[in-house]
């Protein structure tokens, strides 16, 4: 074929193409060609329901890319083709596939927690072998985490047993993902099956390190500790400073109890492992155990000789822990500086890759909050040193990097703005920040004392703020119905700490709650001063129950943890014990804290998951949710 023809040819497809793509499609989702193939275009198609409020926001999709596992994910902002919206994308040629999922401003489609799937095809136009496996490993494992898909381990494990029934050759390339839900789905049944993958892998001539690791890790937890030494041994040889090792040591620092020993122990992994990847991790395990023992000047004295080692993160965490200990300002002070100027520095100049679950926007966004972040401690510290204008110019950037969503970076600005004396725009960030959610009874409180320097009473106060809190309380309803899903809940029956039985069927009738939660988890303990606000507020209404069921926790006595966490910190909470995380994985929970609020038929119509830091807005979301609920 000459130049010219093979130009003339690419030109016709091209066409071809472009005259499909204009075409107005008739489903929701849709892509071109029919038939994608890694390394060539694909053209995406949406046509979504919009309201007045949506068409302010550009569309935009991300694309997970994948193989046998996550590979990078790409993010599209989709064209406005009147009437639908199209964007493209180009996999790469180790790709076997994608799942998509859409966002308007802060509203997510993902096809009712299935994603929208696209597999990938060969020059022949067959479904590549492996897109159906790539698949059951998003299904079984990373969807959930990053697509929020309902984790369906079940149906992985049946894609998979398909997909290997007619190309056997996958079972070795996809191992790492099935011999998993093997062992958790199949018992004796799976051992067996687990034993004959590995004699597969053990039967390669040239085991990749991959392969090592495989045998090394399963042969280990089979307890067949001669095979595990023999497969690690060459592995080894291969590869002394593979990932394995690094781990195994990693794991051996984190459970060394004595401070200087792990640094000790730090040090000899550094002059192992130089450039690792864990340097940053270990560094953070350093501080988090000084910062829990409140050894500040260890922390701050560490930070300075090893600051490049640091997270941005644990900077600002660190520094926070201090401020609200009420330790050392002026250290705290110090730490956010250096925070700030690294995690500044990481917006235009990020010194690590791009994690494979975020799009390149994510990322940024992700940057410029850790910025705003540690530009909020530094602020924090300086007003608390006095020093308002210095304080003020931080926090103006803290809330342009995290776009004002941050519920205490407002609370501050707010509060600098009150000092600097600069009333009428208090009043004005206040008012806007009650529209759209995003206030405190602290805001409140400023509120009321600008209204009464106006009109020297507190007369008329409550209905001219309920002008603003009617706006934010409608704005909640409507969102909340948005996210509204109706499917029924699993069955359970659990025992709660005073040992009654509390089952799922007997509270037919009543609008639920349900908090799945550990005593390890951050969020989770950030999370309950709220939800206890929230169990006081309806303590007298026999209609709604809330069951807080704790999960995932890793400890020899768990009723006896739960228990003392629960009686320390004085909840009033209904704690059931999932000691055998059975009900959390028919809940098909994926991250902690989850809420799950369940309407009186016993169906799950909210999902909630995480803690964005409001104490205040728990109670409300929770308030909204229920009154819902009750209007059904």
């Amino acid at each position: 074929m000459n130049r010219l023809f093979a130009i003339s040819i690419i030109l016709i497809a091209a066409f071809i193409i472009s005259s499909c793509a204009d075409q107005k499609p008739t489903q929701k989702f849709s892509f071109l060609p029919s038939n994608p193939i890694a390394g060539e275009q694909v053209i995406v198609k949406y046509l979504p329901v919009l309201n007045e409020d949506d068409r302010a926001f550009a569309i935009t999709m991300n694309v997970y890319l994948f193989n046998k596992d996550l590979d990078k994910t790409v993010g599209v902002e989709l064209a406005d083709k009147g009437g639908y919206w199209e964007g493209a994308f180009v996999p790469e040629s180790n790709h076997y596939g994608a799942l998509i999922k859409f966002k308007v401003g802060d509203d997510v489609d993902n096809n009712s927690n299935a994603g929208y799937l696209i597999k990938f095809y060969d020059a022949q136009k067959n479904v590549l072998a492996a897109a159906n496996a790539g698949f059951a490993v998003a299904l079984g494992g990373w969807g959930s985490y990053y697509l929020d898909m309902e984790m369906e381990k079940d149906s992985a494990l049946s894609i998979f047993e398909n997909a290997f029934e007619s190309n056997p050759e996958l079972e070795t390339e996809f191992a790492s993902a099935y011999l998993p839900l093997l062992n958790q789905l199949k018992d004796e049944e799976g051992k067996v099956e687990i034993e004959r993958i590995l004699s597969q892998v053990e039967l390669i001539s040239e085991k990749s390190e991959d392969d090592l690791t495989l045998l090394t890790d399963w042969y280990n937890r089979l307890n067949d500790i001669e095979k595990s030494k023999q497969f690690e041994s060459e592995l080894l040889k291969l590869n002394p400073q593979n990932n394995f090792f690094q781990v195994k040591e990693y794991r051996a620092i984190y459970a060394e109890p004595n401070d200087d020993k792990k640094l000790s122990m730090i040090g000899e992994f550094e002059k192992k492992y130089p450039g690792s990847k864990y340097l940053t991790n270990l560094s953070d395990m350093i501080l988090a155990g000084y910062r829990d023992k409140g050894k500040f000047n260890l922390a701050y004295k560490f930070i300075k000789r090893n600051a490049a080692k640091v997270s941005t993160y644990r900077f600002y965490n660190i520094s926070n822990k201090i401020l609200e200990d009420g330790a050392d300002t002026k250290i705290a002070l110090e730490i956010s500086k250096m925070g700030s100027e690294k995690s500044l520095a990481e917006i235009d100049n990020p010194s690590g890759e791009k994690p494979k679950y975020l799009s390149e926007k994510e990322w940024e966004k992700d940057r410029k909050e850790m910025a705003g972040y540690n530009l909020f401690t530094s602020a924090k510290a300086k007003h608390a040193l006095k020093d308002i204008d210095g304080a003020y110019a931080d926090i103006q950037q803290s809330a342009d990097l995290t776009n004002s969503e941050d519920v205490e970076i407002n609370e501050l600005y707010v509060q600098l703005l009150f000092d600097k004396e600069e009333f009428e725009r208090v009043d004005e960030e206040i008012a806007a920040f009650i529209e759209n959610g995003k206030s405190s009874k602290k805001m409140r409180d400023l509120f009321k004392e600008i209204y009464i320097k106006r009109t020297n009473s507190d007369e008329g106060f409550e209905e001219y703020i309920s002008e603003f809190e009617s706006t934010a309380a409608s704005n909640l309803m409507a969102e909340l119905k948005k996210q509204m899903i109706n499917m029924p809940a699993p069955q359970f029956s659990l025992k709660n700490l005073n040992g009654e039985e509390v089952s799922l069927e007997s509270l037919k009738g009543k609008i639920v709650i349900v908090d799945f939660w550990a005593t390890w988890c951050g969020p989770c303990r950030q999370s309950f001063p709220g939800m206890k606000k929230a169990v006081e507020a309806f303590s007298d209404d026999d209609k709604v129950e809330f069951l807080f069921i704790n999960s995932w926790e890793n400890v020899d006595d768990k009723i006896k943890n739960a228990s003392d966490f629960i009686r320390k910190n004085n909840y009033p909470f209904n704690v059931l014990m999932d000691e055998e995380n059975k009900v959390i994985t028919d809940f098909k929970v994926s991250g902690i804290p989850t809420k799950f609020i369940l309407d009186a038929n016993g169906n799950i119509r909210f999902k909630s998951v995480g803690f964005d830091g409001n104490t205040d807005k728990i109670v409300d979301e929770m308030s909204s949710m229920i009154s819902i609920l009750k209007a059904l």
